[in-house]
């Protein structure tokens, strides 16, 4: 069966009365012709409702499931908007760039006309797709389309989606126990069956016809030594048992993912553990979780529609052990032991994305619990085993907590090529900052332990299937400020609209003839600033789309090699490196003021004091605020202007 949609793309131009049509029509000629996917050409230009109705019937007679409404000028803010409301299937909106023509019967207005679409389905509550930046040349259009893809088809998918489930879950597996309310929202359908059910449809394909055909099919995928051949009948019994549910009961839905309980009553009364199957089914598209993880099973199907390839559910399972990292990581790959962990299931990987020694083994914690203790595996067989293999990879998972609030996260990393010497289905996992990942998003907003691997960097494209969805995403913005006188706060929302603000009092102190505040104090009014903010809120916040941070400018803040600071904070207002900057203005033809980073750290070579030898890198305060919350020594070009000078052309 097919259970990733194919997208039918279309592009529908757009044209106000008022400017030329033959503007909007020769540049969607132009991105037809750049585009080098398949796109149908919508013949109708819009310029009123009745063009609007006339366009839609036509890209859906054409079988289109997915548009690309383009401004090829100013556009008909409401007929353009109406698109998205008429049309069954995703549309992103992109607007002409000028420069194709002269600036007068060749200006279409397009990037101004781009604001009142977005304005009107706002107004409206219609969802459209618009890209980072929305306006380009026809080159610059086909690349935002090829981007749109992927999420076209994830939406597509969801929109048509059924989820399948054999329950209940297990006992004491409450994280994979999460309310069907947001499932509702996003447009999914669950069909809810017991794991009897699914005995009882197993059974009575015992004996079918085609079971021969498929054994022969997992032997050659496993390859001869890698599987049990007393155990391919059965687990080809329950393949075909899975597939024909799917047919059965997809119903008025299209596409379907399964979410099945697989322990611990599973593998005594099936005869074998499920995960060999199951992974087979993951490598045609067709997710099916462990544990009755609904939101692991349509996490899965996304990524699945997101790369147009096989994906995976794991635990994030176990950390790294000091000692592997030492030897294998450590100088080889750019990881902390914190940024690293292993991810490990039973054996519901693809073997297409496993190292080539996986093989078809038996569930070690399953046969301590079910079988006799010295005994030879017997029902608890039928995992697939080994190291999966090293590459790129997203971690991700859409979830619906407690509350009915649907959120997500979405991080990107890659597995090693280290081996685990372990067992299952498991990597060792690298993910940069993971140690704060886990415990301020993964611990602190309650998501359990199951997370979705797509193979591959797609975070880009799955956070804009999250927004399309309506998934929180944590888009407001926090700035810190750290003035003279004063820490403030500031939340503002996508629109740009401040939220809330709180803000701390603080002052400079003369220390040993040095205008400073100490780090300590910086760390105070941080805090308090932030904690003022949440007070005139309301409530706490729990995610952001971004920080951002500005203080003083220049000054001075040494570290050595282990971040110890070597000096006090010599902040702008001190006027003692006279010298320095005299003699580096000279130097470089360039005005150095006293308050640059470049001539406090002359004047301390000049004056011969101790820390010099030891500096192993300097910052501003901004800089130093950035390196605490995050664990990078970076800062804008703007900021290291007031350390350095900056080349401005």
């Amino acid at each position: 069966m097919t259970n990733i949609p194919e997208v039918k793309l279309g592009i529908v131009a757009v044209s106000r009365d008022c400017f030329p049509i033959g503007l909007s029509v020769k540049r969607r000629e132009a991105i037809k012709a750049a585009y080098k996917g398949e796109m149908y050409e919508c013949p109708v230009t819009v310029e009123n409702e009745n063009d609007m109705l006339k366009a839609v019937a036509d890209v859906t007679a054409a079988g289109c499931n997915a548009l690309v409404v383009f401004l090829g000028n100013f556009g008909p803010e409401t007929p353009e908007t109406l698109i998205a409301k008429h049309f069954d299937g995703p549309c992103m909106f992109v607007a002409a760039a000028e420069g194709d023509g002269d600036l007068v019967n060749g200006r279409g207005d397009a990037y101004c006309g781009m604001l009142n679409c977005s304005y009107n389905l706002s107004m409206r509550h219609l969802q459209g797709y618009i890209p980072e930046y929305p306006v380009g040349t026809a080159e610059d259009i086909a690349k935002m389309i090829a981007d749109f893809v992927p999420v076209a088809r994830a939406v597509i998918g969801v929109k048509n989606l059924k989820i399948i489930t054999f329950g209940p879950r297990p006992q004491d597996f409450f994280a994979c126990n999460a309310p069907i309310k947001g499932l509702y929202e996003l447009g999914v359908e669950i069909e809810e069956n017991s794991e009897l059910d699914l005995l009882v449809s197993y059974k009575a394909h015992a004996g079918d016809e085609r079971i021969p055909a498929v054994c022969a099919d997992m032997a050659a995928e496993m390859g001869e030594g890698k599987y049990f051949p007393n155990l391919l009948e059965r687990m080809a019994q329950f393949e075909l048992t899975l597939l024909d549910w799917a047919e059965a009961h997809k119903g008025a839905r299209k596409y379907v993912a399964f979410a099945d309980k697989c322990w611990p009553a599973f593998p005594e009364q099936f005869g074998f553990e499920p995960c060999y199957v199951n992974s087979r089914l993951a490598s045609r598209g067709i997710p099916v979780s462990c544990e009755v993880d609904i939101y692991g099973a349509l996490s899965e199907y996304i990524g699945a529609c997101v790369s147009a390839d096989a994906v995976t559910l794991l635990d994030i399972n176990n950390s790294v052990p000091a000692r592997m990292w030492e030897e294998q990581i450590k100088g080889r790959f750019d990881y902390t032991l914190t940024d690293t962990f292993m991810g490990f299931h039973c054996g519901n990987t693809p073997s297409c994305k496993m190292c080539a020694d996986r093989a078809v083994k038996y569930q070690l914690i399953q046969h301590r619990l079910l079988e006799p203790e010295g005994s030879e595996p017997d029902f608890t067989r039928g995992t697939l085993e080994g190291d999966i293999a090293p590459g790129d990879i997203t971690f991700y998972r859409l979830q619906c907590d407690s509350e009915g609030n649907l959120r997500s996260y979405i991080a990107e990393g890659e597995v090693l090529p280290v081996a685990t010497t372990s067992f299952g289905g498991i990597g060792v996992f690298a993910i940069h900052e993971m140690g704060r990942f886990y415990r301020h998003v993964l611990i602190q907003k309650r998501y359990p332990h199951h997370g979705a691997v797509a193979f591959g960097h797609h975070g880009k494209a799955l956070f804009e299937v999250f927004k399309f969805l309506g998934v929180k995403t944590g888009n407001c913005v926090l700035g810190i400020e750290l003035g003279s006188t004063r820490i403030k706060a500031v939340l503002i929302d996508e629109r740009h609209i401040p939220v809330a603000s709180g803000s701390y009092e603080w002052e400079n102190q003369l220390v040993n003839g040095v205008w400073t505040y100490s780090m300590d104090a910086v760390h105070e009014g941080i805090r308090a600033a932030y904690a003022d903010l949440v007070k005139n809120l309301g409530q706490p916040i729990e995610t952001l789309g971004a920080i951002g941070v500005s203080a003083m400018m220049h000054g001075y803040l040494p570290f050595d090699a282990d971040g110890k600071q070597l000096a006090e904070f010599r902040t702008w207002r001190n006027t003692i490196t006279g010298e320095a900057a005299a003699e580096l203005t000279e130097l470089f033809g360039f005005n150095i003021p006293q308050r640059w980073s470049i001539a406090h750290l002359y004047q301390a070579v000049l004056n011969g004091e101790e820390h010099v030898k030891s500096i192993a890198f300097l910052t501003t305060l901004a800089g130093y605020i950035h390196w605490q919350l995050t664990g990078k020594k970076v800062m804008g070009v703007g900021e290291a202007s007031g350390m350095f000078p900056i080349d401005s052309e």
